[in-house]
């Protein structure tokens, strides 16, 4: 397969990554991590780790996200690299929680590709103040979906 195969095959897998998001489908989520994944996130908040290691662990860590979220919209824009296995995207993201909180951030995340079009490494640069007021329990200071056009 030649490099721009492999660069489209990698755009499709960020496209289903963040489609999977907004279908709060972790299944299918799940199904687009290698075995052996890395997630790391440098400026995670005190409480949560900066680095997962292995698709099990890191859907285990995501899985109350996607269980106490009633609904999620995700605004994407991917920005292809001059390396096939590299893709950056920056997302921002609304969500509205079962316990009534919502949740909104920007995120710049950079996903690399195995062979098989697994995600083998995601790093995300995260605002963490509003992952705190989600840990918290408590509303951000937006609470109308920015992501929505209407």
């Amino acid at each position: 397969m030649n490099d721009e195969a492999v660069r489209h095959r990698n755009i499709q897998q960020v496209q289903a990554f963040f489609q999977s998001e907004r279908q709060l489908d972790l299944d299918g989520w799940s199904a687009i991590w290698a075995d052996n994944a890395i997630r790391r996130t440098p400026f995670a908040p005190p409480g949560l780790p900066r680095e997962l290691r292995g698709k099990a662990g890191i859907v285990q860590a995501l899985r109350g996200l996607f269980e106490q979220a009633r609904r999620l919209s995700v605004h994407e824009e991917i920005f292809p690299t001059t390396d096939p296995g590299l893709i950056v995207a920056r997302a921002t993201s609304f969500a509205e929680m079962r316990n009534g909180v919502t949740y909104e951030n920007e995120v710049v995340a950079f996903f690399r590709f195995d062979d098989t079009n697994r995600i083998v490494e995601w790093t995300g640069y995260i605002n963490p103040l509003p992952i705190l007021e989600l840990m918290r329990g408590t509303t951000p200071r937006t609470t109308t979906d920015p992501t929505d056009p209407s």
